[in-house]
């Protein structure tokens, strides 16, 4: 949608969509199991890192694919 006179267009920042959403806008339309694959290798990354970084208050058994963090 083109913004009106005076108006500004909204940029989202990417960490703002939902993990799937991303994807999806990178890559096309996922389906079901290949999609899963992808988050499972990310959320399996973001924990490996985050537990090399030591990041404090980091509960690795509860992070999610789009928990936030500073380094990971």
């Amino acid at each position: 949608m083109t913004p009106s006179n005076g108006e500004q267009p909204l940029h989202i920042p990417y960490w703002a969509l939902d993990p799937a959403e991303l994807l999806s806008f990178l890559m096309g339309k996922l389906d079901d199991k290949p999609l899963i694959q992808i988050l499972e290798r990310v959320l399996d990354h973001r924990g490996r890192t985050a537990d090399a970084a030591q990041i404090a208050g980091a509960d690795l058994s509860s992070m999610t694919v789009d928990s936030p963090s500073r380094s990971v």
